[in-house]
């Protein structure tokens, strides 16, 4: 899952939420009916198959605007596809003048309900209960319903559709090579070259890459966010000891740092026997 839905399924709480607005005014949520408090749905295309409604009503000082936002959530895992927490599935904006109310339509068609089945190559509604949330954004929730669910029809496959393998393919060799992909061997850290990593000539290069790469680290400067420090550790871990050079070279303006003694320094850790 990306975006709102990672964060919801996973309980990241973001600073500003999916939806999330600022207003001058406040809105009261009424409760969420459904047209229906159970639904039968055959064809996942179905264009519409449930209305709900709710009463909105402004209860600030001033006229404003408010991003009504209907989330749908599944009770349970579907066909062994993991689902988000919930899915917004419909909205409408609504402007009210300060103490009026208004009554909200919100029209869910089945697509709502469904998800795609790549087995099947189509939508794929599963029977049960679904939760159906109205929310101010993807964290406020203001009201809540509940309806029940009954599938009568299996997956409708797009026309031209092509059978998909499993969600998880197990990667070994003989499937890789099935795939005409090919999991290439580790590269050799000895003998060292010009794309040998300051990591590696810190771990694998003995005495000579543990000094150097020893004052390398010390003469990194070191952020207040430790966070950030430790990304900048990693960055220069993984930096090839070619482009490590350049950027040095770059950043004076002048050759501070020869080809020659890149080459010294490999033809050093590579003699180096401790």
């Amino acid at each position: 899952h990306v975006g709102y839905r990672h964060f919801l399924t996973q309980g990241v709480q973001p600073v500003f939420p999916f939806g999330h607005g600022l207003s001058y005014t406040s809105f009261e949520y009424g409760p969420l009916s459904p047209s229906e408090s159970a639904i039968a749905i055959s064809d996942p295309a179905a264009a519409s198959v449930l209305t709900l409604t709710l009463e909105l009503r402004n209860a600030g000082s001033c006229d404003g605007s408010e991003v009504v936002q209907l989330y749908v959530a599944s009770s349970r895992r579907s066909g062994g596809v993991h689902r988000p927490a919930r899915e917004l599935r419909a909205f409408r904006k609504v402007w009210l003048p300060r103490g009026e109310s208004k009554t909200v339509r919100l029209d869910l068609d089945a697509r709502a309900f469904a998800f795609y089945d790549t087995r099947a190559g189509g939508w794929r509604v599963e029977g049960g209960e679904y939760e159906l949330v109205a929310s101010a954004s993807s964290e406020d929730v203001r009201s809540r319903a509940v309806v029940s669910v009954s599938s009568e029809g299996a997956a409708a496959p797009h026309e031209g559709a092509v059978a998909a393998n499993p969600p998880y393919v197990e990667a070994t060799d003989e499937v890789l090579g099935q795939m005409g992909l090919q999991v290439q061997p580790e590269r050799s850290v000895r003998p060292f070259d010009r794309r040998t990593t300051v990591g590696e000539m810190g771990e694998e290069a003995g005495c000579c890459g543990k000094c150097l790469y020893s004052m390398l680290i010390c003469g990194m400067p070191k952020a207040t966010n430790p966070i950030e420090h430790r990304l900048r550790l990693e960055m220069t871990r993984t930096l090839p000891l070619e482009i490590l050079f350049n950027f040095a070279n770059g950043g004076a303006g002048c050759v501070v740092l020869p080809d020659w003694l890149l080459r010294g320094l490999l033809c050093c850790f590579n003699t180096c026997p401790f």
